[in-house]
C-alpha cells in the first residue's frame, strides 16, 4: 500500500515515529499497479475500504516497530547469525528475521509482508539493515 509520508521524528532513536495520511493518489497508485484498475470507482472502494493508522512508530533502541495496520514486529538480525535455518532452506543468507508479535516463527521471505515490514523498518531505523545491491 502506498502512503504519503506527512512528517517524520526522533528517526533512528527510541521514539522513532513517521505521520503518514492515505490519500486518493496512493489509492490510484494501488488500484493501477496491483489491482489493474484504473477506475475512479477502484480508487473510492480503497479509499472507503482501508483503514490504516496515521502514522509508524519504531524503537530502534529495542528494534521493535508497529506499522500501518497496528501490527507490532521486532528486528532479530541477519538470518546468517542462525545456521539451522539455513541449512533448513527457511531462509538464505541475504534474509533478515523479523518477527510479527504473537507470533513463534519468524516471517518468510516470500510474502510482501516481509518486504513491507522490513521496508517501514528501515524508514523509521535507518542504518542498521545492511542493503546488499
Amino acid at each position: 500500500m502506498t502512503v504519503t509520508i506527512v512528517a517524520k521524528e526522533g528517526i533512528g532513536t527510541a521514539n522513532a515515529v513517521i505521520r503518514i495520511k492515505h490519500t486518493p493518489e496512493d489509492a490510484k497508485v494501488f488500484c493501477v499497479e496491483y489491482l489493474r484498475d484504473p477506475s475512479m470507482r477502484c480508487v473510492r472502494d480503497v479509499i472507503a475500504t482501508t483503514k490504516l493508522s496515521d502514522r509508524v512508530t519504531g524503537n530502534c533502541v529495542e528494534r521493535t516497530w508497529t506499522d500501518t495496520h497496528g501490527s507490532s514486529y521486532s528486528f532479530h538480525g541477519s538470518a546468517r547469525q542462525s545456521p539451522e535455518l539455513m541449512e533448513d532452506g527457511s531462509f538464505s543468507e541475504s534474509d533478515y528475521l523479523i518477527r510479527r508479535d504473537g507470533d513463534e516463527r519468524f516471517l518468510p521471505t516470500s510474502p510482501s509482508s516481509y518486504y513491507e515490514a522490513l521496508e517501514v523498518f528501515q524508514a523509521l531505523c535507518p542504518g542498521i539493515v545492511k542493503v546488499v545491491p
